[in-house]
């Protein structure tokens, strides 16, 4: 009876806690990322064509929601999407191919990391969201596969793209390595958003949210966690965002932040969530190489 009593008010404990910190599901259709594509396709280099990419792409769900939103802009829009396991990527080219056709979707058979080679990915079924580049010694995994593994600034330097809009990685516990193989775009400000998973298979790379924080200062971007309905900026790293729920976060550019209608929040007392008035948030403090701003080519 008593360890019945005590699971009861983990879960109901648990439950209230994920509400406070507005953990909801992590799907596309309600954790708010089909609204970050709204705002940043409706906000980003509205004289430009929109540049986006899709790392860690499965059978395409984020592309096919943006291939939605941006038709309606009007000097058009180009999305890369990467995804290195065979079986995902012929799905998506299987279900894309009129887009593949008119040039709005390009797809590449390449990981992402923080540096070029081949690596094994290690595949639990076929076409599973959870191929990874970080195994779980729990899991019993179908195949393992030699990947080829590029960078962010090295496609970006291979193909001439000099800016990208908005930028999602989900690669299951790699993303920091992503984030880290695209810093000379993010030091010189040439990513509007770039939008990352985050959640316990960041364990298994040995990555923790606060490299994030630590990786980005001196550049112009502020780390934001996607909620359903706002983009909630931390204003620092604490402990107590360092919890491995599985979430979306996105580094957002200083320059796009009033319009993409962003809340300002820290760590405050009993380690609970707080606004940041406007005259106590500070300034960041850039590098001069980071001056550029999202709408320069």
């Amino acid at each position: 009876m008593a360890l019945f009593a005590r699971r009861s008010i983990w879960r109901v404990g648990r439950k209230l806690y994920m509400a406070a910190r507005r953990e909801a599901p992590n799907h596309i259709l309600n954790h708010g990322e089909l609204r970050l594509q709204r705002l940043v396709s409706g906000c980003a280099r509205p004289e430009s064509r929109l540049i986006a990419f899709d790392v860690g792409a499965r059978i395409g769900d984020w592309s096919k929601g943006l291939l939605e939103i941006a038709a309606a802009r009007p000097h058009g829009f180009e999305i890369h999407a990467f995804e290195p396991v065979p079986d995902s990527r012929a799905r998506i080219e299987t279900s894309f191919s009129q887009e593949v056709a008119r040039g709005e979707l390009r797809i590449n058979a390449l990981a992402l990391s923080d540096a070029p080679g081949t690596m094994p990915i290690y595949v639990p079924h076929a076409i599973a969201g959870t191929s990874t580049l970080h195994p779980d010694s729990a899991v019993n995994y179908e195949r393992v596969l030699p990947v080829s593994v590029g960078t962010v600034d090295e496609y970006c330097r291979t193909n001439s793209i000099g800016h990208v809009d908005l930028l999602k990685v989900d690669t299951e516990g790699n993303d920091l390595r992503v984030i880290r193989g695209a810093m000379e775009l993010i030091k010189r400000g040439r990513i509007g958003v770039l939008q990352f998973e985050y959640n316990h298979r960041w364990i298994y790379s040995r990555a923790y949210l606060k490299d994030v924080f630590d990786l980005i200062r001196g550049t112009p971007y502020r780390i934001a966690r996607i909620c359903p309905g706002s983009l909630e900026i931390y204003v620092g790293w604490h402990p107590e965002l360092e919890r491995f729920f599985e979430t979306n976060y996105a580094l957002v550019h200083e320059e796009l932040r009033s319009k993409l209608d962003c809340k300002m929040m820290r760590i405050g007392g009993s380690n609970a969530c707080e606004w940041v008035p406007d005259a106590e948030l500070l300034p960041l403090q850039m590098e001069p190489a980071t001056a550029a701003t999202p709408g320069q080519a």
